[in-house]
């Protein structure tokens, strides 16, 4: 589909949602009303940005459990390592509170992203400010250090985040690859 079809289709579909994926009009993923709610917090993420909040993370999630549901980030300066990304699984609806930052700690490789949706179902983003790390880029070749980069997924909604200073796109669309 053409961008300009695409963003017209997009403004007369107000009432739905359009998601990410197959670029098809379809209902918003949302979660089960019993799914669990899991808090970054608990799991000893460092708030201040001095150290990489990847293993806290991942530690949330597998506490959501291959069901999935909602995971809070709150307020505070979390610094990812971009090499390894911050993988968000099926059924998950990450909810990034007023003043959550997520920050790419400075890399040499030349494929990076902050927040990683690949071959999956039913992603919900929202909220959170996403920092690349274009000022303090170690390498000197290369152009996917992305923000979000989401590929071969379906259902997947990005709401009320914000992307800036990646040295690769903010926000990448694509298939999966190979």
């Amino acid at each position: 589909m053409e961008r300009r079809t695409f963003l017209a289709a997009l403004a007369a579909a107000r009432p739905a949602h359009w998601t990410i994926g197959r670029m098809r009009r379809q209902p918003a993923f949302a979660p089960s009303p019993d799914a669990p709610v899991v808090n970054l917090a608990d799991y000893g993420a460092d708030t201040t940005g001095a150290s990489v909040v990847n293993g806290p993370f991942q530690a949330a999630l597998k506490a959501l459990g291959s069901a999935g549901g909602t995971l809070v980030v709150p307020p505070g300066r979390y610094l990812v390592d971009a090499e390894a990304s911050l993988d968000l699984p099926s059924g998950l609806v990450l909810a990034c509170a007023p003043g959550a930052l997520l920050v790419a700690a400075p890399s040499a490789s030349a494929n990076t992203a902050i927040l990683r949706v690949r071959n999956r179902t039913g992603v919900r983003i929202v909220g959170g400010h996403l920092v690349g790390e274009r000022e303090g880029h170690k390498g000197t070749t290369g152009e996917w250090g992305m923000g979000v980069d989401i590929r071969g997924s379906d259902q997947v909604e990005v709401v009320g985040t914000t992307v800036e200073r990646c040295w690769g796109d903010g926000f990448y669309v694509g298939v999966a690859p190979g």
